[in-house]
């Protein structure tokens, strides 16, 4: 979010993707880096709810609506600064015709697809910046520092990561049940 999107205090965040756990983490972490306003997006009920708990200031239901570009200038309260985008696809071709003046569209995924149609002028109109992310791209200081500041959070209870706890003998069950997006991460303890 800092390093790839470099949010300024008080910029609106919109997070799609937000039912998952990195999705939840970036619903988080904008919050804590001083975002102003914080959407979260997907389309998991239950999910979608928690992202509110965690501080998204709106939600956005991806199923809920025919236009997800009215949706998400609404949520965002006229435009959206910043997208940390985990899906791709539609949602991505609709955050960006919602795109303040000189927005940065960060693509982390594709759960949502790996290609989208756009017209030149959704780029041109704002203007907007879409930049791609993966690890291995952030130098290592910054990759470090990065970890040391999550885990920090982490353990004063700032950022939380929804996780179960299985057993050993409980492999085969958590494996299939991490093939189907479980929506916490799934810990095996032995």
């Amino acid at each position: 979010m800092s390093w790839r999107a470099e949010l300024s205090p008080g910029e609106t965040v919109l997070v799609l993707g937000a039912t998952g756990t990195v999705g939840a983490i970036a619903v988080q972490a904008a919050k804590l880096l001083g975002a102003g306003r914080v959407v979260a997006a997907g389309r998991s009920g239950p999910r979608l709810d928690r992202a509110r708990d965690l501080g998204a200031d709106e939600i956005v239901d991806l199923t809920a609506t025919d236009d997800l570009t009215a949706a998400f200038r609404t949520a965002t309260g006229g435009g959206v600064d910043i997208v940390i985008d985990l899906l791709w696809g539609e949602p991505a071709v609709a955050a960006m015709g919602a795109a303040s003046h000189l927005a940065r569209h960060v693509q982390i995924g594709q759960m949502a697809g790996a290609a989208v149609s756009l017209a030149a002028p959704v780029l041109r109109s704002a203007p907007l910046a879409v930049m791609g992310y993966a690890n291995f791209h952030v130098p290592i200081g910054t990759r470090r520092e990065a970890y040391l500041q999550i885990t920090d959070l982490s353990a004063r209870g700032e950022l939380t990561v929804d996780l179960e706890r299985f057993g050993l003998d409980e492999a085969t069950t958590v494996w299939e049940r991490q093939i189907s997006g479980p929506g916490a991460k799934l810990v095996i303890v032995p």
